[in-house]
């Protein structure tokens, strides 16, 4: 699996995205990367699940798991208040049903081989760089732990699987 550390590739795949008009996919890309919130489960969010009295939540509770979302995020999120309720906040091109992981996942390979990351893009790359950075800004593994329900070692091993990596994270 690929965490993608350094920001500007963040950046130029947000920019792919952008310049391919791939904005389900920007949107998908963006509020994983900053939530944590699995590609699976976003395609699955409707429009109920995020807002309460016309307002994007704070947190979303998804089996069990409360994921936190920023002022960032709930701004990209914004774009479910275009559906009606009940419906999937990231329908298909058509809006006839809901946007598919696999269909982000193909997209996902196209940025990644028209950018030229030398890495292995999945789905899981956007929870884990989520992960990478929230752990190298706010150091709480508790919270990461809680949402990926695994131990805190293992998920530090996960994320941190070079010795550069674990050098430079000051907590351990």
């Amino acid at each position: 699996m690929y965490i993608i550390r350094e920001k500007d590739e963040i950046q130029k795949i947000n920019n792919f995205f952008l310049s391919m008009n791939y904005l389900i996919e920007y949107y998908l890309f963006n509020v994983s990367i900053n939530s944590g919130i699995p590609i699976s489960t976003l395609v699955s969010l409707k429009k109920d699940d995020v807002l309460i009295n016309n307002e994007i939540k704070k947190s979303i509770t998804i089996s069990g798991k409360t994921f936190l979302i920023s002022h960032e995020t709930r701004k990209i999120l914004i774009l479910s208040q275009n559906v009606s309720s009940g419906d999937y906040c990231f329908m298909n091109e058509s809006n006839t049903n809901k946007y598919s992981r696999t269909q982000f996942y193909k997209k996902l390979k196209d940025a990644e081989k028209n950018i030229g990351i030398n890495g292995n893009l999945t789905n899981k790359t956007c929870e884990y760089t989520f992960a990478y950075h929230y752990l190298i800004q706010t150091g709480d593994i508790e919270y990461l732990s809680k949402i990926f329900n695994k131990s805190k070692t293992q998920l530090i091993h996960e994320i941190f699987y070079t010795t550069n990596d674990l050098e430079d994270f000051k907590i351990l």
